[in-house]
């Protein structure tokens, strides 16, 4: 696809999100996950969505844990930079992993090309489909889907 087309049918500015998806995931999986997004990106964590709450470049895996276990992972938020594009990464529960990414960070093809690639290396790490999905959607055709590099 060329930009312009990629712009209108991905990246499309409606006011929504793009929801970037994992399902059928397990704690295991999000531990591979952390560990791949603490190794491979600039990132910003909050435990706490409360006022002044520190961040630090690392997140905890085991303090995600500890929220599930009190059911409070919502209040924790990691941001990733891929390139100019900002991921939210949300923790709500163990079984589906998501992040947000905003459609109107998307200005070329690079900025694309960058985000498939995360995409990709975040399949294989988890040996699972990615899906980037029109926001809420989890009963649509997935907008893209990434599948795992397989070794020769």
């Amino acid at each position: 696809m060329d930009w312009v087309t990629l712009k209108d049918e991905i990246y499309y500015e409606d006011g929504s999100l793009r929801d970037v998806v994992v399902i059928d995931t397990t704690p295991s999986d999000w531990q591979k996950l952390i560990d791949f997004f603490n190794e491979s990106c600039p990132l910003e964590w909050w435990q706490s969505h409360e006022k002044d709450a520190p961040s630090a470049h690392r997140i905890d895996f085991g303090a995600i844990l500890a929220c599930w276990d009190k059911s409070e992972a919502a209040q924790s938020l990691a941001t990733l930079r891929v390139g100019k594009v900002t991921l939210n990464v949300h923790f709500f529960v163990a079984d589906e992993i998501e992040l947000d990414i905003d459609p109107r960070e998307f200005k070329s093809m690079t900025d694309h090309e960058r985000l498939l690639e995360f995409l990709l290396g975040i399949s294989s790490c988890l040996d699972k489909p990615v899906l980037l999905l029109p926001e809420g959607s989890r009963d649509k055709t997935p907008l893209i889907t990434v599948f795992p590099r397989k070794s020769p």
